[in-house]
């Protein structure tokens, strides 16, 4: 009433001095303030004619300053203006801030929301508004019973203020009430509400404010989606029992009447016939009326027409209602279809604008194409350089078919520099340097150099990979490396290096072929005389080529939530290519990813192996068997020992020749970097394709957790019970860098 009596005065006070101009303004009362900060807020300035308007705006910009409790302004005329003085009052100085009786959120939560520092003065208005916050923050956290009362306490001119707060949590729903539900059972509606009613002990029925607000459009949204389309929800409430803490809801519900689907329409599709567009209904004649299946049939409209690149579209539904039938007319406005004039990428501080767009689908001139978008934004970002990846449009002036395509990218650290120690079950102490740069010089490239002693192994590696050569996309890469690790009862010594390539399949989505040579010396040791540890003593010479297909349609390299990895490999050492190890290897891979629910994705991956030689008389290298058990290979089954399931011949481990991994897990993607999860393994490997049986798989149950650190890599902790264990138990497995699964 204060200020509107203010605004009141001074409507009267511009009337009596129309068309008067503001020759000085003065301000009084401040001591906080300075007049230049009151004058500049106000926004009034000497030239500027007065209006009720401007002077109402004047006082409503100096009250929103924190600690002013009036504001009023006076004129005097001098000479043919007006002198403005404005005359303002403060609070009086804060001096001190406490909150009490709060447990649920912290006190540092509280102050920041606050945000009243000591020091300055503090009007009644803040302290009121001060308190609405708190009130709206508990309410936020669940607790809208909360109470809060200020103490305010004056000594030399100072105020102290005390927040005073009540918390009332562990709230329970003593019933739902859904007052006028005739037509559906109410019985039947609360199952569509996420609030439930108190039914015993182990089912406490907690009640949850902002699931209360989301269930009235529920509420409403399963109606209409029930065949009644006039539904309505008049109003809805929540009575508190103070008593017993515990609270009503009550919704009022309008049903009205039930429809059903009429016949349908198009009009103004040029693009697609009629009966194209009816292919995409989601419901038929007849069918309740269902506001989700008329939205379902929009969007698949808005999809069919984004794949021909018209992004103008507009389709809009209009209803004729006669008795209980709705007949629906898709009116459509298909304007032009849109093109790429330009395509611009920013953010990119160190990856090379080339490397992004060479992967992409999409090109200046090009219909704006979702499948080409899609496929585009997916190929950029499983080059694993950035942490997110947005596609962004801008118009250009003075057309209706042409936009500029902007890729925003957000870069990550993708160098990995470890130097360290570390142990492992099966190598022991380990000492590490490593440097791993998938982005070289920002041109895609990738670098690697690592170097790993301990008194079980040593382990040196240089490799180079270039992703493109003479503009066409064949990545080429070589490796060298020197190897000596002790494995079971024998040494083994390898030295060598490998020279490889890559290509997509043109016209074959998410599919590469690779191939690969390599040559090296390999020397096995035992470090017993036993029969079956010298059988596999040996030097030898290893030529091998190795060639795969792979299509890999995954969302994104860590943690993927859609799509599959599918490979198939070949292996062929010796014959025609020399040496002295004989041997063809093949091997099958699949990976499926289904996303269950937002942050949940179940992950089934299968692997198997054949190895043989190429006449009876070849000797299998026992380097080149399969070994499963643990994480440190891509054999991995947890719950087991590293390398523990495997044939064995007078108790040494030789190896199986065909092998079958399988694995379940149910992803919680908790933060970008990082998933917990829960997963079941299964697998063995035998002497022989011909003598494998699947009843002698090898099972396990676990839970584990992987993260993705910059400068580090991925690491994986996980622990497993292997119950197919001559002594079932329990198995804990660490994990660092390797490739993302």
């Amino acid at each position: 009433m204060r200020r509107l009596a203010t605004i009141l005065l001074l409507a009267i006070a511009v009337n009596l001095y129309a068309a008067q101009v503001v020759v000085d303004i003065e301000v009084t009362g401040t001591h906080y303030y300075s007049a230049r900060e009151v004058k500049l807020i106000a926004g009034i300035k000497v030239g500027d004619e007065i209006t009720p308007s401007l002077l109402s705006r004047a006082i409503k910009r100096i009250l929103s300053l924190r600690g002013i409790e009036t504001v009023k302004i006076e004129s005097d005329r001098i000479g043919t203006g007006v002198k403005l003085t404005y005359v303002v009052k403060e609070g009086p100085p804060l001096r001190e801030l406490r909150i009490i009786g709060n447990k649920a959120i912290e006190i540092k939560k509280l102050l920041k929301e606050l945000n009243l520092p000591v020091g300055m003065p503090v009007a009644q208005h803040d302290i009121e508004k001060a308190r609405t916050k708190i009130l709206q923050l508990y309410t936020k956290e669940g607790m809208p019973f909360t109470s809060v009362k200020v103490k305010q306490e004056t000594e030399s001119d100072s105020l102290a203020l005390t927040f005073i707060i009540h918390e009332i949590k562990n709230v329970h729903i003593n019933s739902i009430q859904i007052v006028g539900a005739n037509a559906i059972a109410p019985n039947i509606v609360k199952q569509h509400l996420k609030n439930k009613e108190r039914k015993c002990y182990f089912w406490k029925g907690d009640f949850n404010y902002d699931e209360y607000l989301k269930d009235r459009g529920r509420l409403l949204s399963f109606y209409r989606a029930s065949g009644f389309g006039a539904a309505r929800l008049d109003s809805s409430k929540v009575v508190w029992d103070t008593v017993h803490n515990e609270v009503d809801l009550i919704f009022y519900v309008h049903e009205g009447d039930k429809y059903y689907f009429g016949d349908v329409e198009f009009v103004g599709n040029t693009v697609f016939t009629d009966t194209q567009l009816r292919n995409l209904v989601t419901f038929e004649k007849g069918d309740l009326y269902s506001e989700d299946k008329l939205h379902k049939t929009v969007e698949t409209i808005y999809t069919l027409y984004g794949d021909r690149a018209y992004l103008n579209l507009n389709v809009i539904p209009e209803y004729t209602i006669y008795g209980d039938t709705v007949d629906v007319t898709f009116n459509i406005k298909e304007g032009l279809p849109i093109r790429v004039r330009r395509i611009d990428i920013v953010n990119n501080d160190r990856t090379h604008d080339v490397v992004i767009r060479r992967e992409l689908s999409i090109f200046p001139g090009d219909l704006l194409v979702r499948d080409k978008l899609i496929a585009s934004q997916r190929r950029v970002f499983q080059l694993g350089y950035f942490d997110s990846l947005g596609l962004d449009f801008k118009p250009v002036d003075n057309s209706d078919s042409l936009v500029d395509l902007i890729i925003k990218v957000k870069e990550k650290q993708t160098g990995l520099i470890n130097a360290g120690i570390g142990y492992s079950e099966l190598y022991k102490l380990v000492g590490t340097i490593s440097v791993m740069i998938p982005n070289f010089r920002g041109r895609g490239e990738r670098l690697q150099a690592s170097f790993e002693k301990g008194s079980e192994i040593t382990n040196a590696l240089f490799g180079y990979t270039k992703p493109w050569i003479f503009d066409i996309p064949i990545t080429v890469g070589f490796d060298l490396y020197h190897t000596n690790r002790y494995r079971y009862y024998f040494n083994e010594r390898r030295t060598g290096g490998d020279i490889k390539l890559s290509r997509p399949i043109p016209h074959l989505l998410y599919t590469t072929v690779s191939t690969m040579y390599s040559y090296e010396l390999v020397n096995v040791t035992p470090v017993d005389t036993t029969q079956v540890a010298t059988e596999y003593a040996r030097n030898e010479r290893r030529s091998v080529w190795w060639i795969s297909l792979v299509r890999d349609s995954r969302d994104r390299p860590f943690n993927p939530t859609a799509g599959s990895y599918r490979s198939i490999s070949a292996e062929y050492a010796g014959g025609l290519l020399g040496g002295t190890v004989n041997y063809q290897k093949y091997i099958l891979e699949n990976r499926e990813y289904y996303k269950l629910m937002d942050k949940l994705t179940l992950a089934w991956e299968t692997k198997l192996g054949l190895i043989a030689g190429y006449k009876p008389s070849d000797v299998i290298p026992i380097y080149e068997r399969f070994f499963l058990g643990g994480v440190m290979h891509p054999w991995r089954l947890r719950g087991y020992p590293e390398f523990s399931v495997t044939p064995k011949v007078g108790g040494k481990a030789i190896g199986g020749q065909f092998a079958i991994t399988t694995t379940f897990e149910l992803r919680y993607e908790a933060q970008p970097n990082i998933y917990p999860l829960i997963f079941f393994d299964a697998g063995n490997t035998w002497p022989s394709f011909s003598g494998a049986m699947l009843n002698e798989l090898k099972k396990s149950v676990g839970i584990g957790v992987r993260m993705e650190i910059p400068m580090m890599g991925i690491i994986g902790f996980d622990i497993a019970y292997g119950w197919n264990r001559v002594k079932p138990g329990w198995e804990f497995h660490f994990s660092m860098g390797g490739i993302p699964r």
